[in-house]
């Protein structure tokens, strides 16, 4: 899929903060699959996209190689990383490891401000399910998760998680069917109740299922 063109829904990158939110519409679009894998990245036409210099986008693309989503050639030219189902399925054992873990340390101990962080994302989980849309599935369902993360006030491992997410999102089409998603929702479901019962087991286990019905 080229590059877009800067119609007046892509707004221009906003002068603050620039190599950050340079860096989260890169990402995005790498992780909904609006720029694809293998995708040459030129500066000119990303220029052209983002409406910044060239420095904020080389600053962008040098966080994104490492974090695995482009690749930097030895011509010095960058692509979207190619799509490797393993690194999917590395990506997911590992953050369920790490949800696991959040969820021993937050479950029970959640304010009620924190916890009325979770309905939205749920809410939008339950939508895009009843529409069949994986990738906005995948978006809702990583949100709700990072309010755990958010909660540990861990930073090192919501960033960690925030990173297995970029590649998991990746693998979003393959969810192969909607039994697959309704029953994602119902482990959803039971994670949600579990967690305002501060039931730390039944949280566990919840979130082992979600994992289980993930893009694999």
């Amino acid at each position: 899929m080229p590059i877009p063109t800067p119609h007046a829904h892509h707004r221009p990158v906003a002068r603050r903060l620039l190599r950050d939110e340079v860096y989260e519409r890169l990402r995005a679009a790498i992780m909904h699959g609006t720029l694809e894998p293998g995708e040459l990245l030129r500066d000119d036409e990303l220029i052209a996209w983002l409406g910044v210099s060239r420095t904020p986008i080389r600053e962008a693309l040098s966080r994104l190689s490492e974090e695995g989503l482009v690749v930097t050639l030895p011509n010095n030219s960058t692509r979207v990383a190619e799509f490797e189902q393993s690194s999917i399925d590395e990506a997911l054992v590992a953050a369920e490891a790490l949800r696991k873990h959040a969820l021993r340390s937050v479950v029970g101990q959640m304010s009620p401000e924190q916890l009325s962080q979770l309905e939205g994302p749920l809410e939008r989980l339950r939508e895009a399910v009843t529409i069949g849309d994986t990738t906005a599935i995948t978006l809702a369902a990583i949100d709700y998760l990072s309010k755990f993360d958010a909660a540990t006030g861990n930073e090192a491992l919501a960033d960690t998680t925030a990173l297995l997410d970029a590649h998991i999102t990746r693998g979003a089409a393959r969810w192969p069917d909607g039994a697959s998603r309704k029953e994602l929702l119902r482990a959803f479901d039971d994670l949600h109740q579990s967690v305002l019962d501060g039931d730390v087991k039944g949280a566990v286990d919840a979130v082992g299922r979600v994992h289980n019905q993930s893009p694999r």
